[in-house]
């Protein structure tokens, strides 16, 4: 991978996840139970979000890559971030653990293989993300790994891990 910005994305991806999949892992069903988030969220939900999250906004993150300009949803649309979370987890109510984490680790590797054919024109295009707002490529594979960071230190925050 010839680009330097891209190779230091794919280590902080690589590393982010990895402690993730760590924090998540070292649980017990029990704690895995427990909501971690006000809004009742367990880590089975947590899991799960993830995955959706990260499978959206790559497929965003590829838009994006194809057409500089992209929009993540027509302008004066109205988006809610909480519903769209809620119906994204709920598709996902009857997946096991085993699962919720296979998913993730796919969602992963979709990023990856997506890196790999960045060109670094491409780096620079922009796109408007329904929640991020306006950013450049480079800034969107940056946020998933800050993703996988916030939620990390959600969860060993509650779980005093």
């Amino acid at each position: 991978m010839p680009i330097p910005e891209l190779e230091t994305i794919v280590t902080k991806l690589n590393a982010e996840r990895e402690k993730l999949v760590a924090t998540l892992e070292s649980t017990r069903e029990d704690q895995r139970r427990q909501p971690i988030y006000e809004s009742g969220w367990t880590l089975y939900e947590i899991a799960a979000h993830i995955a959706s999250a990260e499978k959206e906004n790559i497929r965003f993150i590829r838009q994006t890559l194809e057409q500089d300009g992209a929009r993540h949803l027509p302008q004066g649309r109205v988006f809610s971030l909480d519903e769209w979370n809620a119906q994204a987890v709920g598709k996902r109510a009857a997946q096991s653990w085993a699962e919720r984490m296979a998913e993730m680790r796919e969602a992963r590797q979709r990023t990856l293989d997506t890196i790999e054919s960045v060109t670094p024109e491409q780096l620079t295009h922009r796109g408007t993300h329904a929640v991020w707002g306006e950013k450049s490529a480079e800034g969107m594979f940056k946020i998933l790994y800050l993703h996988d960071i916030m939620h990390r230190g959600d969860v060993s925050r509650q779980l005093g891990s």
